[in-house]
């Protein structure tokens, strides 16, 4: 028989075990809200109940977010393949058609599969558009008065939702949202041919842009690369999708063929898809927003750069990646591309500890500006004495935190005058990215000939009247001096190419921060290019970080000086 003091003291000791449990729960619950890992690290398939959502789930325009607000982002590695072949250390699961019930796996010495397609895809459907206007979380009054100036133009906008909306660790959200007012239009070319129309009404540059109306289509076949010796073949088939994730803690291996059938091996963290494209396979690599980062950070900057100017770029690449989400390919099965026109990023092999240790002490934060959107923060090599502002080259209104800066301690905004630029490239001034000399000032000679080849290659019927080249010009400039729209004039006609990127390409050069001079001779007319910097110019200037971090400059000065009146804030 229990006894009345024994009850109680087993009584007592159940209370405690209880508060114990309780207790552990708790801390338990606190840690994972404080682990960068608080969802789960795997992406896994999009669950959803049918196959068609599922599909639409990889071209959503907008990423998931995990319990702590970080992005999980798509980037296509390898585009329009006709084959490609996975495999993991520890091996391989194979998720047919993006179904998490359709599960395929096999023991570690059988982890290479094939994918190809059996036939040619069905295309997708897209519409088109010409950008009008953008207007950054504008409230609805003043969305209602542009769509009604342009209805007087004589057009009917159409809303379109772009960027991404993120709930914030410090501060509350931060909203890179925009509402894009476009015109639609029945064909790229119809589109392309309204969005130049438009530039004479306003003057800014746009580009035709398309969204998704249906995927693309079309079955995959699914087969072991080497079977196991007394094995028969191993085949299945999937519709439109393949998800492959690792089975052990070892990145996966991605193998593509280039034309000349040339093996080329990538190493890739997270989880891969393939997904059918218009043009044949298209691999995606998924993984977080802060992976990416570590691993763009080395592959747009010198590892070796002083830690600070690491930190920098990995802030910058962090925002870049940020106010592109929701905001590129919006017709495309994937949120981001691995190249320039995103961010360059390589996979796994770029990883190195030195761009890891400055992801990771800057993780989560973002230039803001002063209305707490994240400010487009983009970079290039060299800016030459001067950065340019950013709605001179990309169109837009412009952005206070982008209007160009004097690179030295004056920092000055000021545009710079014809006879300044003059003086700027003849007398370069001290400028925190003075070296190496060799991107800072440059020399060029052109020849006529290689520049009338340049202008057919690239403008075919637009130059092809024109004749042969007896002028070159800027026909205007922004507010660093550089050339961004061009005048090309020959002995029966003239085109102005616009665009800064278009006419670096044309003329070969590093850079459009330049004046020319005509020179003549024996070999026949030519320009000589005397200029400074690479790249664009916006933004941060990567050797001026190096500069200015060398000079004992902390990451959060560096990118005050580059994003004038920018904060630093924590979006996850």
């Amino acid at each position: 028989m229990t006894t009345r003091a024994e009850g109680a003291a087993r009584a007592a000791r159940a209370a405690r075990a209880a508060r114990a449990a309780r207790a552990a729960r708790a801390a338990l619950a606190a840690l994972a809200a404080l682990t960068p890992l608080a969802a789960p690290a795997r992406a896994a398939p999009p669950a959803h109940d049918t196959h068609e959502a599922r599909l639409r789930a990889l071209y959503a325009p907008a990423p998931p977010l995990d319990a702590r607000g970080e992005p999980l982002v798509s980037v296509r590695v390898a585009a329009g393949q006709a084959r490609l072949a996975v495999s993991a250390q520890g091996g391989v699961a194979l998720y047919l058609g993006a179904d998490p019930g359709a599960r395929l796996t096999l023991g570690r010495e059988e982890a290479r599969w094939e994918l190809s397609l059996a036939a040619p895809p069905t295309p997708r459907a897209r519409r088109w558009w010409a950008p009008l206007e953008r207007l950054p979380a504008a409230p609805e009054g003043a969305l209602a008065a542009r769509e009604a100036w342009w209805r007087d133009q004589g057009l009917t906008p159409a809303r379109l939702a772009v960027g991404l909306w993120l709930p914030g660790a410090e501060g509350g959200p931060l909203d890179a949202r925009a509402a894009l007012l476009a015109a639609s239009a029945p064909d790229e070319e119809a589109a392309r041919a309204l969005a130049e129309r438009l530039e004479g009404l306003d003057g800014a540059r746009r580009a035709p842009l398309d969204t998704l109306e249906a995927p693309a289509r079309g079955t995959l076949r699914v087969a072991l690369a080497a079977p196991r010796a007394g094995r028969g073949a191993l085949e299945a088939s999937a519709r439109d999708a393949v998800w492959v994730e690792p089975l052990g803690d070892g990145p996966l291996e991605l193998t593509t063929w280039d034309a000349a059938g040339r093996a080329r091996v990538t190493r890739y963290e997270g989880e891969l898809y393939a997904v059918v494209s218009d043009g044949g396979l298209d691999a995606v690599n998924v993984l977080r927003a802060e992976r990416l980062v570590a691993l763009v950070v080395p592959s747009e900057l010198y590892p070796s750069a002083p830690l600070e100017a690491l930190k920098a770029q990995a802030v910058s690449a962090r925002g870049q990646l940020v106010t592109q989400l929701g905001d590129r390919h919006l017709a495309e099965p994937y949120h981001l591309c691995g190249e320039a026109h995103c961010q360059v990023y390589r996979g796994a092999a770029a990883r190195h500890a030195r761009a890891e240790e400055a992801a990771r002490a800057t993780r989560g934060l973002l230039a803001v500006d002063a209305h707490g959107a994240p400010v487009p923060s983009v970079y290039s090599s060299t800016c030459g004495g001067r950065t340019e502002a950013y709605h001179e080259v990309w169109g837009g209104a412009p952005r206070p935190a982008l209007l160009g800066v004097e690179d030295n301690a004056a920092a000055s905004p000021a545009p710079l005058t014809a006879s300044g630029l003059e003086a700027l490239l003849s007398l370069p001034p001290a400028a925190f990215c003075a070296h190496p000399p060799r991107a800072f000032r440059w020399r060029v000679r052109r020849t006529a000939e290689e520049l009338s080849a340049a202008l057919r290659a690239r403008l075919g019927a637009r130059w092809a009247a024109a004749g042969a080249l007896v002028r070159v010009e800027a026909a205007r400039r922004g507010a660093s001096g550089r050339a961004l729209d061009v005048r090309y004039v020959g002995e029966r006609g003239e085109v102005v190419a616009r665009g800064e990127l278009l006419n670096r390409q044309l003329l070969g050069l590093k850079s459009a921060l330049w004046v020319a001079r005509e020179e003549g001779g024996a070999g026949g007319r030519a320009w000589v290019f005397e200029g400074g910097g690479a790249g664009h110019g916006v933004g941060l200037c990567q050797h001026g970080a190096i500069g200015m971090a060398e000079a004992g400059r902390g990451h959060a000065d560096i990118l005050a000086h580059y994003y004038a009146g920018a904060v630093l804030r924590r979006a996850w």
